[in-house]
């Protein structure tokens, strides 16, 4: 068990081989600081989340925002997926997690400090401005398996900071929003403090489905594929490569972001490809 001190957010891609599968989860919405929040109610031991989300984590989105959905909508929307599902939550300080199988990825530990980072990044002057996080999925059947997705470091505004350097066409990430010059947050795990060439070693030496979540260097152009994207292959569950991405947006708050930073130049660089 592992204890958590503050919140983190917490992106987890599990598969339903149909809709007829059960996903083993339960949802409630409850009203906190004068908002209504979306609650994890109930997991079941065989859950295709329970190695990684637990009851009174706080949903941010399922494949989509869910904000706006009451219960009953979320179950609905939960039952009739097929394929790749990915939860994104908050978890609360306090409560404990199990690590298990499951392709959970530690977005950032704190919410504020998350915010900060992304206001920083967007070189937003308005609070008004979503600010997007990207969750991108790909399959490497073996470890032997390329990867074909690089990183570099780069050092702006005094801190360093992991880069995609390059995604090649026949990699595992292809045709998902992962993009050139996006900041890497996590891949399974949070990629602060880690170089290039140990987040590289990462992706290198795991196999099945690795998540990698980055915060896009133009996200206001992400949808109309303006920066380096492949365009996307055929792919099955099993036997070949798959892979897939999902955006939800937050909007940071006076309390808890900086206005007016903008992005530094690009400094000092190390390139490292798996």
């Amino acid at each position: 068990m592992t204890d958590v001190n503050e919140e983190e957010y917490i992106s987890v891609t599990a598969t339903k081989l149909c809709r007829d599968v059960a996903a083993g989860i339960g949802f409630k919405k409850q009203v906190r600081h004068c908002s209504e929040h979306m609650y994890i109610s109930r997991i079941t031991e065989d859950s295709i989340f329970a190695s990684e989300l637990a009851v009174g984590d706080e949903v941010l989105s399922i494949d989509v925002p869910v904000s706006a959905m009451d219960a009953v909508e979320v179950e609905r929307l939960v039952r009739n997926s097929e394929g790749y599902v990915t939860i994104t939550a908050v978890r609360e300080c306090c409560q404990s997690s199990s690590s298990g199988g499951k392709r959970g990825s530690i977005v950032g530990k704190s919410k504020r400090r998350l915010l900060r980072r992304l206001h920083k990044v967007s070189g937003s002057s308005s609070d008004e401005e979503d600010c997007h996080i990207v969750t991108s999925t790909g399959q490497k059947l073996y470890r032997s398996t390329e990867a074909g997705v690089g990183f570099r470091r780069s050092i702006q505004q005094s801190r360093q900071r992991i880069l995609i350097a390059d995604i090649e066409e026949d990699s595992i990430f292809a045709g998902t929003d992962l993009c050139v010059d996006d900041e890497v947050l996590s891949v399974e795990v949070a990629a602060d403090g880690r170089s290039a060439n140990e987040v590289a070693d990462m992706i290198r030496q795991s196999e099945g489905d690795i998540t990698i979540c980055v915060i896009p260097q133009y996200p206001a152009h992400k949808s109309e594929k303006s920066h380096s994207k492949v365009e996307s292959k055929s792919s099955t569950w099993r036997g070949t490569l798959s892979k897939r991405s999902k955006m939800f947006r937050l909007k940071p708050s006076d309390s808890s972001t900086n206005t007016g930073l903008t992005v530094g130049t690009l400094g000092e660089s190390a390139q490292f490809e798996t």
